[in-house]
């Protein structure tokens, strides 16, 4: 092999040879959460399991034997109607939902904290998005929209056919899922949630937490938080509202032929963990994000997410961390670094703060460690935070998502010439992380000046004060 050939395998080794303890998906962290035996077996026979579809085993397309039985198992410990099993972790979810549920031309609720398949949904299906904005907590972090908030856009929107929120988010903020969901019955409207970052709220407490006992559709990353390989997730039907067999084949379409069977076979490994030792393996890692936070909190000039700061009906799951440094000087892409230099992996960094993800395969010793490394940081000039005001009025929706990528072609232009033209792209600039502009919206002074502030403060925060040119110049429009 020359170098360039061997490249990617030079780097995958020496990433792993430095990391030695994960905050980051999956949850498995490196085998830790599997069982002893269990993993044993994955390693000796890792190679042997990566089989083609056969009929002696079953068919993730027609499943009539055990991986039936899996999804059997899944639905029964969540209550769920069915339960499919994802190969393409919750994107496919999102996909196979809208796909499902919705007709071209039919608009949707959807809050503007997004992960960015439902934009992909939203082209397939060829709905028209009514963007909702959801709330904004104090240090630039996005929260979900609440009731109150699902309510107004309802009664302005009356026409829409469902709701689509994320809880937890990314930094594992829970909105009031149970209150949406009676706003949205009152209305007559299907209620969806993205639940990726959630798979064992309902084995946390008395499961109140859990979107699936509210919802009619429910899409959770089963890898982000349990002993499961990489993109396996499921979807949950909940109600007797969405159609059955119109979801399996909306599931099916868009599924490979060709799934990794290992990745099922850890599913179903976390249908019989969750079995039997769900509640304890949950509550272990929220007492250990508990811990963190605390620890964390009482280092000089720190500061940890917590309930105090979230709008009143909301919930934090403590299995995400989020740490902010800011009056200490130091953002998160320079955290990241200084964390991976003693070993850590984080699961995000942005110019503010870094979250850190537990997971099943957590313990302790990884949770001290990162304490440890945190302690070790330095002191810099403090960062001055400015909240931003986000644009009161909502952007026109001139195009459906799928208009913009199927009809137009696209060019771009400067950022200060762009206003009443049509955005054919998301801008989510961080702070606060929330989708400004998503594609089919007219582009707006107030949109502009936003952008404008938002880029300017970061060119001027993190580069200490240095005269700099902004970085957000140009904007992706359709062209017409």
């Amino acid at each position: 092999m020359t170098q360039r050939e061997n490249e990617f395998f030079t780097v995958m080794r020496n990433y792993i040879s430095k990391e030695k303890h994960s905050f980051h998906t999956p949850g498995h962290k490196a085998g830790a959460a599997f069982e002893k035996g269990f993993r044993d077996f994955l390693q000796k026979n890792i190679y042997n399991l990566d089989i083609t579809v056969t009929p002696f085993v079953d068919s993730l397309h027609e499943p009539s034997g055990c991986i039936k039985e899996t999804q059997g198992k899944i639905s029964a410990l969540y209550g769920a109607k069915k339960s499919f099993l994802l190969v393409n972790g919750s994107t496919l979810g999102n996909l196979a939902v809208f796909l499902s549920l919705f007709r071209d031309g039919d608009s949707v609720l959807i809050s503007r904290n997004i992960h960015k398949s439902v934009i992909a949904a939203c082209v397939i299906s060829g709905i028209y998005p009514v963007w909702m904005n959801p709330e904004i907590i104090p240090g630039g972090i996005t929260g979900e929209v609440s009731s109150k908030i699902v309510l107004k856009y309802l009664n302005s929107y009356p026409e829409t056919k469902a709701v689509f929120i994320t809880s937890p988010t990314y930094h594992g903020i829970i909105t009031d899922v149970k209150k949406i969901a009676e706003v949205c019955r009152e209305f007559g409207k299907i209620l969806i949630v993205d639940e990726a970052w959630g798979p064992h709220l309902k084995f946390y407490g008395n499961g109140s937490f859990s979107a699936v006992n509210y919802a009619d559709c429910v899409i959770q990353s089963f890898h982000k938080i349990l002993p499961v390989f990489s993109q396996g997730s499921v979807l949950h039907i909940c109600s007797d509202i969405p159609d059955i067999e119109n979801m399996e084949k909306a599931v099916s379409l868009l599924s490979t032929t060709s799934p990794f069977y290992p990745m099922l076979l850890t599913m179903d490994y976390a249908a019989g963990l969750l079995a039997k030792k769900g509640k304890k393996l949950t509550m272990k890692m929220m007492k250990l994000g508990s811990y963190a936070s605390k620890k964390i909190k009482a280092l000089p000039f720190a500061r940890v997410l917590d309930k105090s700061l979230l709008p009143p009906g909301n919930s934090l799951d403590t299995s995400k961390i989020t740490i902010d440094f800011e009056r200490r000087g130091l953002t998160g892409f320079f955290i990241q670094n200084f964390l991976r230099k003693h070993g850590i992996g984080i699961d995000c960094a942005n110019p503010l703060n870094v979250i850190a993800t537990l997971g099943f395969g957590n313990t302790k010793e990884d949770v001290d460690s990162l304490i440890s490394a945190l302690k070790k940081l330095p002191h810099r000039k403090a960062i001055k935070f400015k909240e931003f005001s986000f644009p009161a009025t909502p952007s026109e929706i001139a195009l459906s998502p799928r208009e913009v990528y199927m009809k137009y072609r696209k060019k771009k232009i400067p950022l200060i010439a762009a206003a009443g033209q049509i955005c054919a792209e998301m801008l989510a600039p961080y702070p606060p992380g929330i989708p400004v502009l998503l594609p089919g919206e007219r582009i707006t002074k107030d949109v502009i000046d936003y952008l404008k502030a938002v880029d300017l403060f970061k060119c001027s925060a993190f580069e200490y004060g240095k005269e700099r040119e902004n970085k957000l110049k140009y904007i992706t429009v359709i062209d017409v």
